[in-house]
């Protein structure tokens, strides 16, 4: 999924409102542990736990998000995108 940034005019300053969001204590509220990697040499944000994988990679003009559930997670999916996305249309 894509979104375009709406109030921020660069990659960097998008990358690092989103990392001050998308956080381990963030992700815990739908009951999942997380790993989260910063990659502020490519602007990326990649979070691993059990049975998911949610990569937010920062361009230009836009984010780029990709989530991958496990079956059991896919249930959820909706819900863990629509949060996501109301945190990045802030940015």
């Amino acid at each position: 999924m894509k979104y375009s940034y709406s109030s921020i005019k660069s990659k960097q300053d998008a990358y690092k409102k989103v990392c001050s969001v998308i956080t381990e204590d963030y992700i815990s509220q739908f009951k999942i542990k997380s790993e989260i990697t910063y990659d502020e040499s490519n602007f990326a944000i990649k979070a691993n736990g059990k049975g998911f994988t949610l990569e937010i990679e920062f361009n230009d003009v836009e984010c780029m998000v990709n989530l991958e559930l496990s079956f059991l997670l896919r249930a959820l999916k909706s819900k863990i995108l629509n949060k996501v996305e109301t945190e990045l249309v802030k940015v």
